[in-house]
């Protein structure tokens, strides 16, 4: 009686054990599953992805804030991963897109802004490298294509300055910059940009002076005397330039530009002009420099647009372009689109010759 008692006592309490243990894993499997399953909202997104994933389906005015916001990080040099922390901290940022989801589009983006651009399929053509830390590309490239268009030139833009190479660079006829020679790749959790790195190589430098120098037109705008150096030291692309940089006031000072030379085909049509604008005081390095243009602020003078040639190719300076009211004025508006042509004739009249020899064979 006691034994049977006993082992009755015994399996009632393995009864209860293996309940509680079963007990226990079953919560135990509800909890990972709620732990690994995705909520439901996860789920619904997953199921029924936005329409913009894609940076094509953005719209319109979306594309180009991402296009523009991606390429002023581009233009610094910085990583992919580097641009959507950045992009992410700014007011601007549409607060809609989920962390996947900008971290998908500026991905897409930046795959575009970094292959070679689309070569246009008409000429002539011209590639803008434009953009640094200092010059936001954004306010840059909407007054360029306005220029271009109205001078009959198609235009292809550049952030990336590793794609400025010859096989790249030799497929336009005009080569415009619009930036410096510093690169900003690392910011820093402080808000500050880190340390600067040059990133003009020699076989950079002999590409621009391999396409000028072969007939290629070169319109330098604003710092692109700094693309190479901040000082004069002798280098390629200042034997091409013929100037280097040498300072500059403040970002919206108002001063008076001088025409010193209105006959000149970049100049034709304009009139001396107030502007607010960054001052550029380029140092001039050769002696077949014809100068247009000359600053004044008060009793300072200095140089403020010039042309020249290298080789079979023309150069163009003109200091004007640290804000977009100042590049879409009708004065720099006007000389641009003076600028792009004058500087084209060599190649254009080359193109022509090929033509026409081209024809006198087939005949």
């Amino acid at each position: 009686m006691g034994a049977r008692f006993s082992r009755g006592k015994k399996g009632h309490l393995g009864l209860i054990w293996g309940t509680a243990l079963r007990a226990a894993g079953l919560a135990l499997v509800l909890m990972w599953r709620v732990a690994a399953e995705p909520s439901d909202a996860a789920v619904a997104e997953a199921l029924n992805p936005p329409d913009f994933l894609t940076v094509d389906k953005l719209p319109e005015e979306q594309r180009i804030w991402l296009r523009d916001a991606v390429a002023y990080q581009l233009s610094m040099g910085r990583s992919p991963d580097v641009a959507v922390r950045e992009i992410k901290a700014l007011d601007s940022f549409p607060r809609e897109w989920s962390a996947p989801q900008l971290a998908a589009l500026v991905g897409g983006m930046y795959q575009r802004l970094t292959a070679p651009p689309q070569t246009p399929s008409r000429r002539p053509r011209a590639l803008a490298l434009i953009g640094d830390r200092y010059h936001d590309p954004a306010y840059i490239r909407p007054p360029l294509e306005d220029a271009m268009e109205r001078a009959g030139v198609a235009v292809a833009f550049l952030y990336d300055v590793r794609q400025l190479v010859p096989r790249v660079v030799f497929q336009y006829d005009l080569l415009i910059i619009l930036r410096d020679g510093m690169l900003w790749p690392d910011p820093q959790p402080d808000g500050s940009f880190g340390k600067a790195v040059f990133w003009l190589t020699e076989e950079q430098e002999m590409t621009v002076a391999s396409f000028v120098w072969g007939g290629g037109g070169f319109l330098a705008l604003h710092n692109a005397t700094a693309l190479k150096a901040l000082d004069a030291k002798e280098s390629l692309y200042l034997r091409v330039l013929g100037a280097s940089y040498a300072g500059h006031g403040p970002a919206q000072e108002s001063y008076y530009v001088r025409v010193l030379n209105g006959l000149h085909p970049v100049t034709a049509g304009v009139h001396d002009y107030f502007v607010e604008d960054e001052r550029h005081w380029p140092r001039l390095h050769v002696s077949d420099a014809l100068v247009l243009l000359e600053s004044a602020s008060g009793e300072q003078t200095s140089l403020h647009g010039f042309v020249r040639t290298f080789g079979l190719g023309r150069v163009c300076y003109l200091a004007n372009g640290h804000n977009r009211r100042v590049l879409e004025s009708d004065a720099m508006q006007r000389m641009l689109r003076n600028a792009a042509r004058w500087c084209l004739e060599p190649r254009l009249d080359a193109v022509a010759q090929g033509a026409a020899s081209a024809e006198d064979l087939r005949q």
